[in-house]
């Protein structure tokens, strides 16, 4: 598993920096839990539902090709996917497994001075 081409610099909350989301495809099925696990192993950190929601809006074409999927937030999990030919917003209980086709959307971690 690797990484796609669509990094994308964001907005933060403050709106003065940006992050770069990069989409992290393993290539096999996976647990919510072990996804998170392998990226912080690599030295990333899953991105919150509102940096994949700005990437979707972004970039809407992206969302077609494969789910992307954000780091859990109050028990839930935001996942933009498609359908036919539409684009669609899951929020899903992340106690299920993802399949290989989905990508995780990550942010580097910033090294502490």
């Amino acid at each position: 598993g690797g990484f796609t081409e669509a990094n994308v610099p964001l907005p933060t909350e403050d709106k003065k920096e940006t992050v770069v989301v990069e989409l992290l495809h393993l290539g096999y099925d996976i647990s919510d839990d072990d996804a998170t696990a392998e990226a912080k192993k690599r030295g990333y950190r899953r991105a919150t539902p509102r940096e994949v929601l700005t990437l979707g809006a972004k970039y809407p074409d992206l969302q077609r090709q494969f789910p992307i999927i954000a780091a859990p937030t109050g028990g839930r999990v935001l996942c933009l996917s498609r359908g036919d030919a539409r684009r669609h917003l899951f929020v899903i209980h992340p106690k299920i497994d993802w399949n290989l086709l989905c990508r995780f959307a990550v942010v580097r971690e910033q090294l502490k001075p």
